[in-house]
């Protein structure tokens, strides 16, 4: 959270990433290899430069040891993921069409429904008409 002065009052903000992140409790950002490399080549010339300047200013990785992902279905037992294959795998069929997404400040986001839990109506008072 970072507290920015705007006009002579006090804003508090999330982080980009954390509002990326939303409301989440997610400790690590796990993205299949197949989805990253089906990015265009520019995007991942991009990505790759941010996780080179990333490596440079954090020594972030284990000495021992490595992490490992696996999925767990709703029931919590090990599944097989779906876009593990990343040499001969495709995730073409999950790709955005236009038509779903919007442009916004240059930056693309999937349209999602205002209100999926909509709050009940208030309660009536019985003794009113």
């Amino acid at each position: 959270m970072k507290k920015i002065i705007v006009d002579g009052v006090e804003v508090f903000m999330d982080d980009p990433l954390s509002e990326w992140f939303e409301l989440s409790y997610a400790q690590f950002l796990t993205i299949p290899r197949l989805v990253l490399e089906s990015m265009s080549y520019e995007w991942q010339e991009k990505m790759k430069a941010l996780l080179e300047e990333m490596d440079a200013t954090f020594d972030w990785r284990p000495e021992e040891g490595r992490y490992w992902v696996k999925l767990k279905d709703d029931k919590g037992r090990y599944c097989d993921a779906p876009l593990n294959d990343y040499r001969h795998g495709s995730c073409e069929h999950l790709r955005i069409k236009p038509e779903e997404t919007i442009e916004l400040n240059k930056v693309t986001h999937r349209i999602e429904p205002l209100d999926p839990w909509p709050s009940p109506p208030p309660a009536q008072n019985p003794g009113s008409k």
